[in-house]
């Protein structure tokens, strides 16, 4: 990026950053003033907050080196200091008071540190390094879910019902555990202004199925410097890593089957596609459904274990609102979609055949489960 250009971007992004506070406000409930908001070249820090001037500053670095989603969070830090001495009248750099603003933020864990550094940023766009428990199931999951490569579609509604089944096992087996539960949030963008519908179903199967909350949300792009749709996968580090690989599968499947289908049909168009994308998940949300009934007939819960259950899904509702704390359900519609695609894509989804691997998707899409180091 040109001296010139990058000047020209810090300009528009300190307007987007005035509108962010603005969000950020409204938000959390924040009785915040707005501060002077600059981009600046500093060298040795991402950001600062200046209470003698009411400067708020995050380093160009920050914007130009890493995503979006993480320049929010330094600038949620830099805002809790302003909390702190504007609110509550108080001088604490990185105390207890700091930490209560942060949490009133909804600040992740890595970004209320003292000294975020460039190893924290990039630790949080890392796979986390399983344990050999977590790599043995991942292990497991990546093999059943090769099954996609095959034409056989029992054999691969087999095999996500299988996957689903594992994780419910290993769920609780973690939740029985005396270890501090972890969350986190991945983000799926695909720059669209808009998400088609179907999105609203494949969600519903992340949250029914894999112990995650799956939120749309908007974020800015830093180069298109223009706001696009998101899909956010909220939960337990492990939880949220397994549904994003299910996320993709999901999505590079629909599309395989969709290819096959306008071969046959000569459907076209952007509404028959986003019919059969609904058909195809309504009919494999009602297998996973099914199957899920059928081991639940199979397996009674002693009470410990669904309390267990219980507290895992209100820790991870108390995560999302720590996030999003005006956050509410709005019911998904499917309008203009085309009865007859939709049927098939039903019937398609029942039989789920795959023609080739989830990772056959354009290079930023390639999900992988085991990832042993974090560079």
């Amino acid at each position: 990026m040109l001296n010139g250009d990058l000047e020209n971007f810090k300009k528009v992004w300190t307007v987007q950053l005035y509108r962010e506070f603005d969000d950020i406000c409204f938000r959390f409930r924040l009785p915040l003033q707005r501060p002077l908001i600059r981009v600046m070249d500093f060298t040795s820090r991402w950001g600062h907050w200046d209470a003698d001037t009411r400067t708020l500053a995050l380093a160009s670095r920050l914007i130009t080196d890493n995503s979006w989603a993480h320049v929010l969070e330094i600038f949620k830090h830099e805002l809790a200091h302003q909390y702190v001495d504007e609110v509550l009248g108080l001088f604490d750099q990185h105390g207890m008071h700091f930490k209560h603003a942060c949490e009133k933020l909804g600040v992740e864990a890595w970004a209320q540190k003292a000294e975020v550094h460039s190893a924290d940023l990039l630790s949080t766009l890392s796979k986390p390094v399983p344990n050999p428990e977590q790599e043995a199931l991942f292990r497991k999951i990546e093999r059943l879910l090769a099954l996609a490569r095959s034409s056989n579609e029992h054999e691969a509604v087999a095999a996500m019902n299988k996957v689903s089944e594992l994780h419910e096992k290993y769920h609780l087996a973690q939740l029985k555990t005396d270890q501090l539960e972890e969350f986190t949030t991945v983000v799926i963008d695909h720059k669209l202004r808009r998400l088609p519908s179907f999105h609203g179903i494949l969600s519903s199967i992340l949250t029914s199925y894999f112990s995650v909350r799956v939120i749309f949300s908007t974020l800015y792009d830093k180069e298109k410097l223009s706001e696009f749709k998101v899909i956010e996968i909220l939960g337990r580090v492990d939880d949220v890593q397994l549904a994003e690989y299910v996320y993709w599968f999901l999505f590079n499947t629909m599309d395989i089957l969709w290819s096959h289908y306008q071969e046959q049909t000569k459907s076209r168009g952007l509404a028959a596609k986003n019919s059969y994308y609904l058909g195809v998940l309504n009919g494999f949300e009602t297998k996973m459904k099914e199957s899920k009934k059928s081991r639940s007939t199979q397996t009674h819960l002693a009470s410990q274990e669904k309390s267990l259950i219980a507290l895992g899904e209100k820790r991870l509702d108390e995560y999302a609102h720590y996030k999003h704390p005006r956050l509410h359900t709005v019911r998904s519609t499917q309008t203009g979609r085309n009865s007859k695609i939709f049927q098939d894509g039903i019937a398609k989804g029942k039989e789920l055949t795959i023609h080739s691997g989830i990772k056959d998707s354009k290079p930023g899409d390639k999900m992988k489960l085991l990832n042993r180091s974090n560079t």
